[in-house]
Order: C-alpha cells, then sequence, then structure tokens
C-alpha cells in the first residue's frame, strides 16, 4: 500500500533549505510535495477499499486462503495507521513551523482530509475483523458438515441418527 518514507525525508531537507536560504522556490516544493502526498494517501485509500471489496466478494479461493489473504491485508492496514501517524506528525509540528499562511492553510485543509481517510482506514480494518470472523465461523461449520457427511458416508451414523431421533421437532 505505500511507503513514505522517501517523501517524509524530501520535505524535510527542503524545510532545512528553506529556513537556510529564505527562497520561496523550496516553499512552493514543498507545497507541491505535500499535494503529491496526499494524493498518494488518497490513491492508497481507493486501493485499500478495492482490496477489501475483492477479498470480501471473491468466492472462488479456498477458505482458508481468503483468510490468509484477509489477515495479511488486516496486518499490512494496522500498519498504515502508525505510518499516518509518522506523516501527521510531520506535517502538523514539522512542516507547519515554517512562517507561511498558504502553507497552513493548505497543510490545515490536508489534515482534514486525512482524517476522513484515517476514518476509512478504521472502517476498511474493521469490516475486515468481520468478514474474517465470519469466515472462520463459516470454515468450522464446513469442517462439521465434512465430518457429518464423511460419517453417514462410511455408515457411522450411529450418533447423528441417535441425535436426529432425541431431538426430532428441534432437527
Amino acid at each position: 500500500f505505500g511507503n513514505y518514507i522517501e517523501e517524509q525525508k524530501k520535505l524535510m531537507e527542503l524545510k532545512e533549505e528553506y529556513l537556510k536560504s529564505g527562497d520561496f522556490q523550496y516553499l512552493n516544493r514543498i507545497k507541491v510535495l505535500v499535494g503529491k502526498l496526499y494524493e498518494r494517501l488518497s490513491d492508497r485509500d481507493i486501493g485499500i477499499n478495492a482490496k477489501v471489496n475483492d477479498i470480501i466478494s471473491d468466492n472462488k479461493l479456498s477458505i482458508e486462503l481468503i483468510i490468509k489473504e484477509a489477515e495479511d491485508v488486516d496486518k499490512r492496514i494496522a500498519e498504515l495507521i502508525d505510518e499516518n501517524i509518522n506523516i501527521r506528525i510531520l506535517l502538523n509540528k514539522e512542516i507547519m513551523s515554517i512562517n507561511n499562511q498558504e502553507l497552513k492553510d493548505l497543510l490545515v485543509d490536508i489534515g482534514i482530509e486525512m482524517e476522513i481517510l484515517n476514518n476509512n482506514i478504521q472502517a476498511y480494518i474493521q469490516r475486515l475483523s468481520d468478514f474474517i470472523l465470519r469466515t472462520k465461523k463459516r470454515k468450522e461449520q464446513n469442517n462439521k458438515l465434512a465430518s457429518i457427511a464423511n460419517k453417514i458416508m462410511n455408515q457411522k451414523d450411529e450418533d447423528l441418527t441417535y441425535l436426529l431421533i432425541s431431538n426430532a421437532q428441534y432437527y
């Protein structure tokens, strides 16, 4: 889902150069890079949503594979939360400290949008967690049904017969 370390380093370098020189070209580069960083975060959000939807709607894979893939994506999304925190700290503390109102306004706007993206990530984690739980339950039910079917096929169905007779109205 992306790595933003290079952009973060570049932002710090541009900030240092701007503070040393006062050259507004560095400030403009910071603004452009902040905009590009936000675009990447927004694109990543779309990609995560697509991946979660793919996992949830893919009925062709085995249950084990679906669970493994969902758990892997869930873990990667959790790692993104930490990365988002680092980006927010960088933007809110380091870049916001540059004394330029236009840049501050841009950072406030992006901060609001990033909050929406963070909320989306939380929703993706919840959807994926719910899906993993449902899929694990379905796997457990499938295993029980397979066990019962195997007993019936091997004509070892006495337990099932007794169960059905003892609770006939329920079953």
